[in-house]
């Protein structure tokens, strides 16, 4: 019986978000990218790309513990602006309302989404929409994916009136900015930002983005994972680190340090070996030590 329950409760969200997606879709910001319809992640990377060069200040952040800060009391308030209908307004508030118990005490919960729900990205991007409305207003440059926005400004006096802003509005909110991903700095000395490195020679894959695939290789490799199953993923994410965008080069690392190609790189290729297993890897290497970085990364494996 639960799990038909479950079943049921997962239609009815569902149905819901579809519902909610038609009416809230025209009010919320086309510079919300994480929406149906906007470009996705490589739209924003794109917006952030094509425009990089008209600005000399960035200012990037994002929320700490987005859906667990979310207010169920203003996000309700926020749906009500826009939904008229009862029916879906009480399914709204049902969505919002949990409790935990301890033996005999429940405790309601009045703050936090729930992840895996098909709502909460709908409800993340309306919960921001005051954000959204203040960066238009003030005629910022600004993109946002879900909780994660960066503000690109020309002068010292545009990026601090955006932040300070941007302070207020999530003061309202009730919610605060991640110490850890929290940023100000020039353009010139580059960025990172959903997985790519923006700068002005150019855009590449992030560190992090290519550490997570080295991570990846890694783990597949220690559950005895088939050559073809290997070369396979590598080759499905060098496809997508490279659609979307014009041209994207990829970064190594080692030794702690950061080694960032040239705009135009020299071409290679390389082997990554596994005991008897070669992998191809569309790399570009431009220099006999950025290949001995590449080496090291995957040298400590057993074989």
């Amino acid at each position: 019986m639960p799990k038909i329950i479950n079943q049921a409760i997962a239609l009815v969200l569902k149905a819901l978000a579809i519902v909610l997606q038609e009416v809230l879709q025209p009010h919320l910001s086309p510079r919300c990218f994480h929406l149906a319809g906007t470009g996705g992640l490589k739209g924003a990377v794109r917006e952030v790309d094509a425009h990089l060069q008209e600005f000399e200040f960035v200012f990037r952040t994002d929320v700490k513990g987005y859906y667990a800060s979310i207010d169920h009391d203003i996000l309700f308030s926020q749906v009500a602006e826009f939904v008229s209908d009862p029916v879906v307004k009480d399914l709204v508030r049902q969505y919002l309302q949990r409790f935990v118990s301890d033996g005999d005490v429940y405790v309601d919960i009045e703050r936090w989404i729930s992840l895996g729900c098909p709502l909460s990205p709908l409800m993340g991007a309306l919960y921001l929409k005051p954000l959204d409305d203040k960066m238009a207003a003030m005629g910022c440059f600004y993109v946002r994916y879900m909780d994660d926005w960066l503000v690109l400004a020309p002068t010292r006096w545009a990026l601090r009136r955006a932040i300070k802003a941007t302070n207020q509005v999530m003061a309202d909110l009730k919610v605060e900015k991640h110490p850890d991903k929290t940023f100000i700095r020039r353009v010139a000395k580059g960025f990172g930002f959903l997985g790519y490195l923006f700068s002005p020679r150019g855009l590449a894959v992030a560190v992090v983005t290519v550490e997570r695939f080295f991570e990846r290789v890694r783990r597949l490799y220690e559950q005895n994972a088939t050559a073809s199953r290997i070369e396979e993923y590598a080759r499905r994410w060098l496809i997508w680190v490279r659609s979307g965008v014009e041209r994207v080069e990829l970064h190594l690392v080692g030794d702690g340090a950061i080694s960032p190609f040239p705009c135009d790189p020299v071409d290679s290729c390389f082997y990554f070996e596994y005991s008897t297993v070669y992998f191809l890897l569309s790399l570009s290497i431009h220099s006999p030590h950025e290949l001995s970085i590449a080496h090291q990364l995957f040298n400590p494996l057993p074989l």
